[in-house]
């Protein structure tokens, strides 16, 4: 299928503002959708009082179809996690699946961040329309740092790519 694997990103979304309405808004549970979805076998949560929480979320998405932006995150340590190494070796952080064909979301998400500097980074790899006269495509990028506590912050970032294979530095996250 065309968006295989978009259930993730998008209940770890769900999960997040679900849990966001509660305990910054006073929204009740009644938030979660309960009669579509399990909340035992789908809400994402990670402590005991059944919240996500995270040190670090960074989501990627992007407004033009048949397209294909990268996520790239580089760690404290140099480490790079993009689609080509999914995995952090030192904070087990975890990239989500590269969409190619699509919006994306392509996520990084990291429960326990090391300090240091994060560098993200946006790449516009390929476009797959038909026609070869398509444009830009607008990179939408926003992290959420210490997600799920009283401390979060949002950072929010839009990027205009132009070029097949350019890379934008986006921004830097400071844990």
């Amino acid at each position: 299928p065309r968006f295989s694997e978009i259930e993730w990103p998008i209940t770890l979304l769900l999960s997040w503002v679900c849990d966001w309405g509660k305990h910054t808004a006073g929204v009740p549970d009644e938030l979660w959708p309960i009669t579509l979805l399990s909340r035992r076998k789908y809400k994402l949560t990670n402590t005991a009082d059944r919240r996500l929480k995270l040190d670090l979320l960074i989501w990627l998405g992007w407004d033009t179809d048949k397209t294909d932006i990268d996520l790239h995150v580089t760690e404290p340590g140099g480490e790079e996690i993009f689609y080509g190494h999914q995995k952090s070796s030192k904070t087990k952080a975890q990239l989500s699946r590269d969409f190619r064909q699509g919006y994306g979301p392509e996520c990084y998400v990291c429960a326990t961040a090391l300090s240091g500097n994060y560098k993200v980074k946006s790449k516009y790899y390929s476009s797959h329309q038909a026609s070869k006269t398509t444009g830009a495509t607008s990179a939408v990028i926003w992290c959420a740092k210490n997600l799920g506590t009283s401390k979060e912050e949002l950072l929010f970032k839009t990027e205009r790519l132009t070029a097949h294979k350019q890379e934008k530095e986006v921004f830097a996250v400071e844990m």
